[in-house]
């Protein structure tokens, strides 16, 4: 990535970018039903596949400054926070963050763009690939699919 490509964004705009992760993972996890050990499965699955970085080289050296950007900035979850007994409220609260991350992603080169809304997916399908729901008969389930599909969309690749 060339030097300037953090400079392309106001600091909020950088924090959206990098609360795009976040919001992918807060949404799988408010969408599914696994079970307390489906739950830190998932949750490894996605921190597993954010570290792992961007589906493209292009998007490689953005993905590892926001991955810095988030070591130092551990509260990129706040704004995400609800008191846990609402997971549409919660899953709503991702999907508003990932419009808020697509809206910053519009500065992005067509590459970059392309590999960060693939970063996202991928956390995202990696989760839900990660432990079946209960009650389900297949790994990912409908919901899961359906909160993938919205994901997909709202960053213009559904």
């Amino acid at each position: 990535m060339d030097s300037d490509t953090k400079t392309r964004f106001t600091d909020e705009e950088w924090r959206d970018l990098a609360v795009g992760p976040v919001a992918a993972a807060s949404a799988m996890l408010a969408t599914s039903k696994p079970g307390v050990l489906g739950i830190v499965k998932e949750g490894y699955a996605g921190m597993k596949a954010t570290k792992s970085g961007a589906s493209t080289e292009e998007a490689a050296a953005l993905v590892s400054d926001i991955l810095a950007y988030a070591e130092a900035h551990d509260d990129l979850g706040a704004s995400l926070s609800t008191d846990g007994s609402d997971s549409a409220a919660t899953r709503s609260a991702a999907l508003d963050a990932i419009d808020r991350a697509d809206a910053a992603a519009a500065k992005l080169s067509p590459q970059e763009l392309h590999g960060y809304a693939g970063w996202l997916v991928g956390i995202a399908r990696a989760m839900a690939e990660t432990a079946p729901d209960k009650g389900e008969d297949t790994k990912v389930s409908l919901a899961e699919e359906e909160t993938i599909a919205e994901i997909e969309r709202r960053l213009g690749r559904g």
